[in-house]
């Protein structure tokens, strides 16, 4: 074989091997590479190849040295310089990355590839300004470059400009309509822009091109959570486990909503599935404590070990950031009192802190409100003009509040949130004022040994029962937990429904993730003991606005023996409205094991008797508080058989029924329930008995 017969068959070879090469096949490209490489050693193209195969298999340590003996025989060679920077890239190696790609300017200033990577480098070091100058270069050479289209559209995500980041996904795709990366970037930036629907369909195209992507099958979810369509929300989370079952994230989103559709239990176990895998899954441990309080069969003993063990992992640490504060002696001064919400909004909380902060004594008690979200509504506006201090604090962090707190000379620092949501439990753990207590937000004990009391009362937290699951020492007020305000335009009482209708309708507007199994049963055998009886779903959640969700529900109550006929399932409607509902109620039917609170105000309020279940843990507790507070022990059971005895003794009688419903709104008005001056009073006592953090 002559040296030019030679090198034309070495051509011929390479010419194949790229094509190999292009095709992905990866290991027969590289064997010929080879063979090219023992008869000719010095081709710098073939090493450059072979070190971008060895990047392709993730073997970068190779790919690194194979490309630096192409350079050696060719530094001239642009595209030389450029495929070590990807491989260091590769290897988040940034600043040898950032190095390769300014040489190859340098060689060449309209070095399309290079501009783009050099563009990665800067974005990725937070240089977004810099980032996007390249990449428009880079499009200004080669404006049909679809991956510098993507690029630019991850920094104009970044800088916060969605509807450029848009415009730049969407025209990566028109370049290349099969290119994943855009697809999923483009439903990222469509969900963050609250265009939700688009964003379904850039997931779903994203989908079809990568059909066992598990982080797309979350996401999927993630929208169809966002659109309130949970039945296909579940559908999307199994997936993305059957793509991987480690997935602690879908484990998470799953946990959610089958709490949301009251599949409590098995919520439960994907939040300790989640746990199992991402140990310091803070979300997941959040969710974990709170479906615990809803799931039937959990003891306050075992709620009080999960606290501890997230204390311990959580909060323990912070122990070292807790500073002395060394506030006025005198307890009989002006205290300094201090709510710390997310909730001064229309929000459940809120509606029993109204009557607090509007009754406060400002002469023995200056009131801060540190306010942790961002929303501003009419109730927000009021909570404002009680207070005299309002602190906007959702920007801080829990260390920058909690120094913010110190620096107040705060006297008694009130939790209003416990752990769900964005709670700020960690500024507690921090331990920023003297006295600490934890009141309505949390059902029950934070866990937290720098909280000091639980505002409670003797109903909730009886005397000499269940202490030693407590974390706080409780402090029982001597009526009752709350004092309650109804909506200003709530409308009148009406006759009893049945007394027209015929037949008794049973109802609950509680969110139905506090509707489980267990009381679905429960319920089944209430409805099943009064012939003809119905009964109202109308969960405070937006669960029932989902056609599909609709319909899973009835299949539930189908499995417990309640025909779809029987219920009547109403999709949620806005405050005062939906008070209105309750003029096609006869009888309340409280969830079981977390009692309704505002629900159960609301429909007291609305002459609706209210029958509870009394348990163990303190959620279980709250009708109990309520109605012995109006004197209404009659609808308080201590046995699911007593339970449907009450709802079947009020049924049958019409006239008791008309009575009571006639009679509701003076006997509330006359309680302690609706007393919020005397609610008040008797509060602003505890606080000034209890000045001095517990021993």
């Amino acid at each position: 074989m002559t040296t030019s017969n030679q090198t034309v068959t070495i051509q011929e070879a390479l010419e194949l091997a790229i094509q190999y090469h292009n095709d992905g096949d990866l290991q027969q490209a590289e064997s010929i590479y080879r063979q090219i490489l023992e008869v000719e050693p010095h081709q710098s193209e073939v090493l450059h190849l072979l070190g971008i195969i060895a990047a392709q298999v993730e073997n970068y340590e190779t790919a690194v040295e194979l490309i630096q003996k192409a350079i050696q025989l060719d530094r001239s060679n642009v595209n030389y310089y450029n495929s070590l920077g990807n491989v260091f890239w590769y290897q988040e190696q940034f600043n040898d990355a950032g190095k390769c790609y300014r040489y190859c300017l340098t060689l060449n200033p309209d070095f399309a590839q290079a501009h783009n990577g050099f563009g990665n480098v800067l974005r990725e070091l937070g240089y977004l300004s810099e980032a996007l100058e390249h990449y428009q270069r880079c499009l200004a050479l080669t404006p049909d470059f679809a991956e510098a289209h993507n690029n630019l559209g991850n920094v104009f995500r970044e800088q916060g400009q969605s509807d450029l980041a848009i415009d730049a996904y969407q025209q990566a795709i028109s370049l290349n309509p099969d290119y994943l990366e855009a697809h999923t970037n483009l439903g990222e930036v469509l969900n963050e822009a609250g265009q939700l629907k688009a964003a379904l369909v850039s997931y779903q195209r994203a989908l079809e091109l990568n059909p066992d992507e598990a982080e797309l099958h979350n996401h999927l979810g993630n929208i169809f959570s966002d659109l309130e369509q949970r039945v296909s929300a579940m559908a999307a989370y199994q997936k993305a486990l059957e793509c991987n079952p480690d997935y602690a994230e879908a484990h998470f989103n799953l946990g959610i909503v089958l709490a949301d559709m009251g599949n409590v239990h098995q919520a439960i176990t994907h939040y300790r599935r989640a746990l199992e895998i991402k140990p310091r899954f803070r979300k997941a441990h959040h969710g974990l404590l709170m479906a615990l309080n809803y799931a039937p069969g959990v003891t306050q003993a075992m709620i009080y070990a999960e606290q501890q063990r997230f204390n311990e992992q959580y909060f323990k640490p912070l122990a070292a950031e807790i500073q002395a504060v060394m506030n006025p002696a005198d307890p009989q001064r002006r205290l300094k009192i201090a709510y710390v919400s997310a909730d001064f909004q229309k929000h459940s909380v809120a509606y029993f802190m109204e009557g607090i902060l509007a009754h406060h004594n400002h002469e023995q008690f200056e009131i801060f409100c540190y306010y942790s979200n961002t929303v501003v509504d009419e109730v927000t506006q009021r909570f404002q003009a009680y207070a005299d201090q309002w602190i906007s604090c959702a920007e801080l962090s829990d260390k920058a509040l909690a120094s913010l707190i110190r620096e107040d000379q705060i006297d008694i620092l009130i939790d209003l949130m416990g752990h769900p949501g964005n709670n700020r439990l960690a500024v507690f753990a921090r331990k920023p004022a003297p006295v600490q207590m934890s009141y309505l937000g949390s059902p029950t004990t934070t866990g937290l040994t720098t909280i000091d009391y639980r505002i409670t009362d003797r109903h909730l937290d009886p005397e000499n029962d269940g202490q030693e699951w407590l974390s706080e020492i409780p402090i029982r007020l001597p009526d009752n937990l709350i004092c309650y305000r109804p909506e200003p335009k709530s409308p009148p009482v009406n006759e009893l429904p049945a007394l027209k209708k015929g037949y008794i309708t049973f109802s609950s507007l509680n969110a139905y993730y506090k509707l489980n199994s267990e009381i679905r049963a429960l319920w089944a055998e209430v409805l099943n003991a009064v012939p003809h009886s119905k009964l109202l779903l109308k969960p405070s959640n937006s669960i029932l606005n989902d056609p599909a969700t609709q319909e899973a529900i009835e299949k539930q109550f189908q499995d417990v023996g309640i025909d779809s006929e029987r219920l009547i399932l109403e999709g949620l409607t806005p405050a005062p409205a939906y008070l209105k509902t309750y003029h096609n109620v006869d009888i309340a039917l409280d969830s079981y094991p977390y009692n309704g609170g505002t629900t159960t105000c609301e429909a007291l309020w609305m002459g609706i008797p209210v029958v509870t279940l009394v348990g163990e843990t303190n959620v279980s507790r709250v009708g109990l508080s309520h109605l012995v507070s109006l004197g209404l022990n009659e609808l308080v059971a201590y046995t699911p058989e007593a339970y449907i005895k009450i709802c079947v003794q009020l049924a049958n009688d019409l006239e008791h029924l008309q009575a009571l419903r006639s009679g509701m709104r003076h006997r509330m008005q006359a309680s302690s329930l609706m007393d919020c001056a005397r609610f008040t009073r008797h509060l602003e006592a505890a606080y000034r008995d209890h000045v001095k953090p517990k021993s």
